[in-house]
């Protein structure tokens, strides 16, 4: 049971930081933050594998460009 307990705990922590990260990613795109700041740099290098096939696959609808908030 606390092997199990650690392990959830652990997917947990993961599961914020990543989630974490891409709002970050969105925020920095939204508010037109450089790809050369740091920050920025970061959050986009640990989400890349996971946005990138995202971007190709969500279509755009509306007014709302959902491609560029993705993979900027």
């Amino acid at each position: 049971m606390l092997f199990v307990d650690i392990v959830r705990a652990l997917l947990d922590i993961l599961g914020s930081l990543l989630v974490g990260l891409l709002l970050l990613r969105a925020w920095a795109a939204a508010i037109g933050m450089p790809v050369r700041n740091p920050l920025a740099h970061f959050a986009r290098a640990l989400t890349d594998w996971l946005v990138k096939p995202l971007a190709r696959v969500i279509p755009s609808r509306g007014r709302i460009e959902w491609r560029r908030w993705s993979a900027h």
